[in-house]
């Protein structure tokens, strides 16, 4: 399962001793926890209870495409609104679609910006004008995929999500007025064009 894998992941990279808190927003249609069978919840569930810092943010409800998530993000940044305090947002890209492209990704995004961690941090400690990191940007500054660092200063005082049935909303919703602010890991490669940067994520990966 990709959300057991993501847990995993965030335990073997050292990550998670890393964190002050965890939270997992979780939100489907169906009536048990994961919208699948009762076998995988309870996989689900013993692996939360090997993460004690986890909180679980629960949601029965039709798609909301990420606005639980992204919410809950912006939610914590009005608590604690620090320069020095980073928000992580990540999902489990491809349990809606699975297809080899969205794995490969995937796998590519976790070892980018989770296993590599270090290396993200260190980033927003030597440029103090940086407020977001991610694989790819683009021209305005949001971060593609939606796999992304972001200081709790800026996350703070932008504007609160909205519930939008428009999913690209969702992709754009840290974007600001340009991207001076906002690292590409990519080779520092920025583009508004969805296919483009499909195109260019080939090449290079």
């Amino acid at each position: 399962m990709i959300f057991l894998d993501q847990v995993n992941l965030l335990k073997s990279s050292g990550l998670y001793n890393k964190a002050n808190k965890i939270y997992i927003s979780i939100q489907t249609a169906k009536n048990n926890l994961c919208g699948g069978s009762i076998e995988n919840d309870k996989e689900v569930l013993k692996a939360l209870s090997t993460i004690p810092l986890a909180e679980v943010i629960y949601k029965k409800s039709e798609d909301l495409y990420e606005y639980p998530g992204l919410k809950l993000a912006w939610d914590e940044a009005q608590k604690d609104k620090s320069f020095d305090s980073i928000c992580l947002y990540f999902h489990t890209k491809g349990i809606a679609t699975r297809n080899l492209g969205n794995t490969h990704i995937r796998k590519i995004l976790e070892k980018t910006l989770l296993i590599d961690y270090e290396n993200i941090l260190n980033k927003f400690k030597l440029n103090l004008s940086i407020n977001k990191i991610g694989l790819y940007k683009s021209l305005n500054g949001f971060l593609w995929f939606n796999f992304f660092y972001v200081r709790n200063s800026y996350l703070a005082y932008h504007k609160e999500p909205i519930i939008s049935s428009n999913r690209y909303y969702y992709e754009e919703y840290i974007k600001g007025k340009g991207n001076e602010d906002t690292i590409a890991i990519a080779n520092g490669y920025a583009s508004d064009d969805g296919n483009q940067i499909i195109k260019f994520f080939s090449k290079q990966f």
